[in-house]
């Protein structure tokens, strides 16, 4: 999955609002799991992912990148 907010208008509630709707569209197609690629660096969708109360994990897949991943949350 992917939120993604044009920089001038970040910090308004919309990844918010997004990250929200992909869940109820996940549970309402009966989807157990949502997971995310994001940046270690990037400290907003960290917290977003956080704040909304999902985990975030970290792998290392492949020489030098990180992967933050979210697990089932009703499963």
């Amino acid at each position: 999955m992917a939120v993604a907010v044009a920089d001038d208008l970040q910090r308004r509630g919309l990844g918010r609002a997004l990250l929200a709707a992909a869940v109820v569209w996940a549970q309402a197609h009966e989807i157990g799991r949502l997971r995310a690629s994001m940046r270690c660096s990037n400290g907003a969708i960290i917290s977003l992912v956080r704040g909304a109360g999902y985990p975030v994990t970290w792998v290392t897949p492949r020489r030098g990148a990180r992967e933050g991943g979210g697990v089932g949350w009703w499963s």
